[in-house]
């Protein structure tokens, strides 16, 4: 055990067997938000694989808007019914100020197949496979939360600091866990009108790893009032830091069903491994990791111009082309979480209707200029 996490642990033991009473709930935060604090940056590369251990079965639609969407419900396996597991490989950093690049990798050859990068101001992601871009404001989340090496250990949905949230609400609270006597253990339920309302959170901190969370239990309170389990994370392995300091090297994430005959069951695992040998913690970051350029013939959304267009092409009639060609079609950052579906917006689609019809006119006056030219 280090010297930092020994001393701590040996005044949590203190307080409470000698002055006969538990540390405060806002000290054991504060312990929290320091072993958080000790992560500084972080450059690391994870596989994480997910099994299935229920299924989902449709039992009816949902309209929002124009469109119907199905209503998918959560169902046991049949005996012997076995589910494919689904695998991604990440790179992940993050630096000391929340700047961040995130890269999917190949499974097979483990280089880099898209990549999205948030600079403290914008967000660009390149998808050269696809030949898609996207420039845009900073998200909230930039890679599925179970699979966010932030969640495993400080923040909830992407970017708001689990710390914030227990010391905002009236009703953090130190409690008891029969199981693990002495544990440091941080419960707060949902509460309305505070940064993740409906969530309610129960969170070990490890004495032997710094105050790190051991495990992180989230609650949610769904519409009836009903406040159910929903997501468990396990740190099964720690690394250990130069320094005072510790690191979540090997998780599991288990998601809950929240409705139908199978609540409160697990429908989902998923672990997720750091490869320590090519991941790094508090050490220099080149400023290059925080940019990112799109190559000649990516075509990018610009949701900060409201625009599309087509990088890099010289040949001005074959420019057009591109942009008549792609003008109607709603590119999908591939690395952002799905939001709700956008209503229809008449007046953007007026806009780029008349924009094609502009781009074609100009097209058709290019060739017949080259027409002319050629017969004469």
């Amino acid at each position: 055990m280090k010297p930092l996490a020994f001393i701590i642990a040996f005044i949590i033991a203190g307080s409470q067997l000698w002055a006969n009473e538990p540390i405060a709930a806002s000290s054991a935060v504060d312990l929290f938000e320091r072993a958080i604090r000790a992560i500084r940056t972080y450059d690391v590369t994870l596989t994480v694989t997910r099994r299935w251990e229920a299924t989902t079965e449709k039992t009816g639609t949902r309209r929002v808007g124009p469109e119907e969407f199905p209503i998918l419900e959560w169902r046991p396996l049949k005996p012997g019914q076995t589910l494919p597991t689904l695998t991604h490989k990440w790179r992940q950093i993050r630096d000391a100020r929340g700047r961040r690049r995130i890269e999917e990798l190949d499974i097979v050859s483990g280089r880099p197949a898209a990549a999205t990068v948030f600079d403290g101001e914008i967000t660009r992601t390149l998808n050269e496979k696809s030949r898609q871009g996207y420039l845009g404001p900073a998200s909230a989340q930039y890679v599925q939360q179970d699979e966010d090496y932030l969640t495993f250990y400080a923040n909830e949905l992407g970017e708001v600091p689990l710390v914030d949230i227990l010391r905002e609400r009236t009703g953090t609270r130190l409690i008891e866990d029969p199981l693990h006597a002495g544990a440091v253990v941080l419960d707060t339920a949902p509460e309305m009108g505070r940064n993740c309302a409906q969530f309610g959170y129960t969170i070990w901190l490890d004495a032997k790893h710094g105050m790190l969370p051991s495990r992180i239990d989230m609650r949610w309170k769904v519409a009836s009032g009903e406040v159910l389990p929903w997501r468990q994370i396990v740190v099964r392995k720690f690394i250990d830091l130069p320094g005072d300091g510790w690191a979540p090297a090997e998780v599991s994430i288990t998601t809950l069903a929240r409705e139908g005959p199978i609540k409160g069951s697990p429908t989902q695992e998923a672990v997720a491994v750091v490869d320590v040998a090519r991941s790094r913690w508090n050490q220099p970051l080149d400023e290059s990791l925080f940019t990112l350029a799109f190559p000649p013939g990516i075509s990018v959304l610009d949701d900060l111009r409201r625009v599309q267009f087509v990088t890099g092409n010289p040949r001005l009639e074959a420019n057009l082309d591109e942009l008549a060609k792609h003008a109607k079609k709603v590119i999908r950052n591939p690395l952002r979480v799905a939001e709700v579906p956008p209503r229809t917006n008449w007046p953007l689609i007026l806009l780029v209707a008349v924009n094609v019809v502009i781009l074609l006119a100009i097209v058709a006056v290019l060739w017949r200029r080259r027409a002319i030219a050629k017969s004469s």
